[in-house]
C-alpha cells in the first residue's frame, strides 16, 4: 500500500488538536477516525494501517494488537504525539508549506520516505522564509 502523506498529516493534526472533547458521548479517537475516513474515502482497516505505521515510526504514542478473528478490527490505542511526531507536524502544519511540499514531491510521483519528507519540508520552509 502506498502511503498518503495527506492522511498522515490529517492524523497528526487531529491528534494535536486542542479541542479533543468527545462529540455526543463518542471518544475523540472515534471522531478523528470518522473525519479522516470521510475526508479521504478510506476504510477503517486502511486507517488502522496508518495508525500502526505511525505508532511503529514513533510519531504517535500508542499500541496495537492484532486479533485472530478476521471479521474484527485490530485493537489500537492512540495517545499523544511523540517529540518526533510533533517535530514533523511543526514542519508540515502550515498550509503554504504543505502545498509547496506536495508540489515538490509531485515531481517524483508524490512518493517519499519520512526522512525525505522532512528534508523537503525544511527546504520548503527555508524557501518561504528567504
Amino acid at each position: 500500500m502506498r502511503r498518503d502523506w495527506d492522511v498522515v498529516r490529517a492524523i497528526l493534526l487531529g491528534i494535536s488538536a486542542e479541542d479533543r472533547d468527545s462529540d455526543e458521548g463518542r471518544s475523540w479517537e472515534v471522531v478523528l477516525e470518522e473525519k479522516i475516513e470521510n475526508e479521504f474515502g478510506i476504510s477503517s482497516e486502511v486507517l488502522d494501517y496508518y495508525f500502526k505505521l505511525m505508532i511503529d515510526a514513533d510519531l504517535i504514542y500508542g499500541s496495537h494488537q492484532s486479533v485472530m478473528d478476521p471479521d474484527s478490527r485490530d485493537v489500537i490505542f492512540l495517545g499523544e504525539l511523540t517529540w518526533k511526531g510533533q517535530d514533523l507536524l511543526d514542519d508540515i502544519q502550515d498550509s503554504k508549506v504543505w502545498a509547496l511540499v506536495k508540489e515538490k514531491l509531485s515531481k517524483v510521483g508524490g512518493m517519499a520516505s519520512l526522512e525525505m519528507l522532512k528534508v523537503v519540508a525544511k527546504d520548503s520552509i527555508t524557501a518561504i522564509l528567504l
